[in-house]
């Protein structure tokens, strides 16, 4: 598929159905994303997954997103710029 392609394709879920996702898909996701490049090539993203519906409930709070809250399993992508201040 073309890149432009690709892009027009693009869209924003916001409404979730409660089933369980396979965690093989899950972490294939999550092994995929790890590959993607980084400024100086430093590991400074994390994933942090969790099904517990208080901590998404707390997720969607903080992010005043409520949607999250449909959610059966949430990935948060964290970053700890530290690394890359002291870098650069």
């Amino acid at each position: 598929m073309e890149f432009d392609a690709l892009i027009a394709k693009r869209r924003s879920v916001r409404s979730f159905k409660r089933k369980q996702v396979s965690w093989r898909d899950i972490i294939e996701a999550i092994d995929a994303a790890r590959n993607i490049p980084l400024a100086g090539n430093d590991p400074t993203i994390r994933f942090l997954v969790t099904q517990d519906e208080e901590k998404i409930e707390n997720i969607a709070d903080f992010a005043d997103q409520t949607w999250i809250n449909e959610a059966s399993i949430v990935v948060a992508v964290c970053s700890d710029d530290s690394m890359l201040e002291k870098q650069y």
